[in-house]
């Protein structure tokens, strides 16, 4: 079976969001006017998104931390000295070195869409080093079957598409989530370009780099003439791709050819500069922690074409607003909207408005702790964008959360965070 959930409309189905449940019960509640249809006309969403301070990333934890464990093997630990107690007290709680971190404090931005059985939580997080995760999650309730559809539980036909329940005559059914995002983010300026770096070792296939549709590749590894006469078994090193156009930039990332995807500015960049090293180049990194490879074939998925890679990038258009159309969960031979045209043009994506589209999924094959519905955890699907030499230093590297000390009684006490904090800002690159 394939649903396209957006064909009822994801921002039409949005939820009411419960304080307490769905957010912190001091988050900041918006409301949303929606027009779900003519029929229905206007329909106010009262709490629809929510804004909150949240320490995410890791939960509740330092946006960055060191602890330096003491070399001073004079200090005496357990012992006092006789008359002069305070003496070896001090000794015992000096930190000879130091430990220092970042209280990371990040603003979430939620809404939650209700599309009939299954719900799914979106978040924008906003993070003090200068990062944004867009995230989805799903929960609610799972798609399930009678057990006589498949001639019941021990039939054959039973054991091909999910797990028969063994206290209910009901069949959970295996099933994909997808979700595809439209980033379209200017570097500086709109005149912007892709950078791909390619990671290399001895098992890497290093005829990769022959691609006739980059515009430039180069060896970073044997550009250097100390180090191409190493052993590559010894070295990781790496090679940069700027492609040229639409269709050599659609991407499936492979566990053997590890990359990092960018997009940077071509303020004060050439060809050259932006494939060596003389120069840092202003970017921003695409990180996808949700990514996942459909295994439908072109003729399955003309309705959601996007699927067949994780990254796509195209020049800008405002006639390419959506990578999909409501109608097209209705036909899914001959969408409303064919996302292959958006780059079957193959027009140039160097020193050009760029946009990014991105998908993440999972593959669901549920089980008993599925019931009464899907949990959360473990769920979330994240796409990342994090700056990749824009600045001189990470954002928050001056924050006045910041917390440094050579006293261990200060470690553990811990840091007393300051009211009114303002951070100072960095300069960019």
């Amino acid at each position: 079976m394939t649903s396209l959930e957006s064909m009822y409309g994801i921002g039409g189905m949005t939820s009411e969001l419960s304080p307490g449940l769905d957010c912190p019960q001091n988050a900041i509640y918006l409301p949303v006017q929606l027009i779900p249809s003519g029929e229905i006309g206007s329909k106010l969403i009262k709490n629809a998104i929510c804004l909150f301070e949240w320490k995410a990333g890791p939960y509740g934890g330092p946006v960055r931390r060191h602890f330096e464990f003491s070399t001073d093997t004079s200090r005496v630990e357990n012992q006092n000295t006789p008359g002069n107690p305070d003496q070896n007290s001090s000794k015992k709680s000096k930190h000879t070195n130091f430990g220092f971190g970042t209280v990371s404090h990040s603003l979430v931005l939620r809404s939650i869409s209700s599309l009939y059985n299954y719900d799914y939580l979106f978040d924008i997080i906003f993070y003090p080093t200068g990062t944004l995760e867009f995230s989805v999650t799903p929960t609610g309730f799972i798609h399930v079957d009678e057990q006589l559809v498949y001639g019941g539980s021990s039939s054959p036909e039973a054991v091909k598409y999910g797990f028969a329940s063994s206290i209910n005559p009901i069949y959970f059914v295996i099933h994909h989530h997808l979700f595809h995002f439209k980033i379209d983010v200017d570097i500086v300026n709109s005149q912007n370009f892709i950078k791909v770096i390619s990671i290399h070792g001895s098992l890497t296939d290093n005829n990769n780099n022959n691609n006739q549709t980059t515009l430039h590749t180069t060896d970073i590894h044997n550009s250097n003439n100390y180090s191409s006469q190493l052993n590559n078994s010894e070295l990781l090193w790496m090679s940069i791709d700027i492609p040229k156009n639409e269709l050599s930039a659609r991407y499936t990332p492979k566990f053997e050819l590890p990359r990092q995807y960018l997009i940077c500015s071509m303020q004060n960049s050439t060809l050259q500069s932006a494939v060596n090293k003389t120069k840092n180049d202003q970017c921003l990194m695409i990180m996808n922690k949700g990514q996942i490879k459909t295994i439908f074939n072109d003729e399955h998925t003309k309705s959601f074409a996007w699927s067949r890679h994780q990254l796509y990038v195209t020049q800008q258009h405002d006639n390419e607003s959506f990578a999909s159309s409501i109608f097209n969960g209705v036909d899914l031979t001959s969408p409303v909207v064919d996302f292959t045209k958006f780059s079957s043009n193959n027009e140039s994506i160097f020193n050009e408005d760029l946009v990014l589209w991105l998908t993440v999924g999972n593959y669901h094959i549920p089980r008993h702790e599925d019931l009464p519905n899907t949990v959360t955890s473990g769920g979330p699907m994240s796409i990342f964008l994090m700056p990749h030499n824009l600045f001189t230093y990470s954002p928050e590297a001056f924050s006045c959360h910041r917390f440094y000390t050579q006293e261990l009684d200060e470690w553990i006490e811990g840091p007393q965070m300051k009211d009114n904090c303002q951070m100072a800002s960095i300069p960019v690159v």
